[in-house]
């Protein structure tokens, strides 16, 4: 993806609610699956990852890995992800 592109669905994304948040029950099959479906409706998804979500309070490194798996398992990119927030992009 190109720099034009990036800063345009960064700037969609900051315009966007977020649409699911992710408890203590963590990334589940279920929550692939959601995040699955809102992609392949909207394109540009934004998550809340709850601090329960993680065993113990998370580090900058433990969010960035489950932002990175939630992209993976969808097929879909990390636009970027600012602290508990997370906004995918799935064409």
């Amino acid at each position: 993806m190109d720099n034009t592109t990036l800063k345009t669905i960064r700037g969609q994304a900051q315009r966007l609610p977020v649409t699911l948040q992710i408890g203590k029950s963590g990334i589940t099959p279920a929550v692939i699956a959601e995040v699955a479906r809102q992609l392949k409706q909207h394109t540009l998804v934004k998550i809340k990852l709850l601090a329960g979500a993680f065993p113990e309070p998370p580090s900058k490194k433990e969010r960035h890995v489950a932002a990175a798996l939630l992209a993976e398992k969808t097929g879909a990119e990390l636009i970027y992800q600012i602290g508990f927030t997370v906004t995918l992009y799935k064409k």
